[in-house]
């Protein structure tokens, strides 16, 4: 009798978890997240910093190199341009 029982949630795996049990699974995971952050902190803050800063760094690049290195180098052209006349 159990057997069949047994087979058949095995076959249709209709079965969840109950509330609790999620719950606790998932304040579980969070608690032991924020722990390895909290022991990982001297090495995840100057990483995340250096993302942050590395990332400002390439959108500052980028726009001078669209606006102002395009027209700088179209000034120097065009001086060069007068020197060989």
């Amino acid at each position: 009798m159990y057997d069949s029982a047994y087979r058949y949630n095995m076959e249709n795996n209709n079965t969840k978890k109950p509330y609790s049990a999620e719950l606790a699974s998932s304040l579980l995971a969070l608690t032991l997240i924020l722990a390895l952050m909290d022991v990982t902190q001297g090495v995840l803050l100057p990483v995340i910093f250096s993302i942050l800063i590395a990332i400002s760094l390439f959108l500052l690049a980028r726009f001078l190199k669209k606006n102002i290195l395009t027209q700088l180098n179209a000034r120097t052209i065009d001086e060069m341009g007068k020197l060989t006349k």
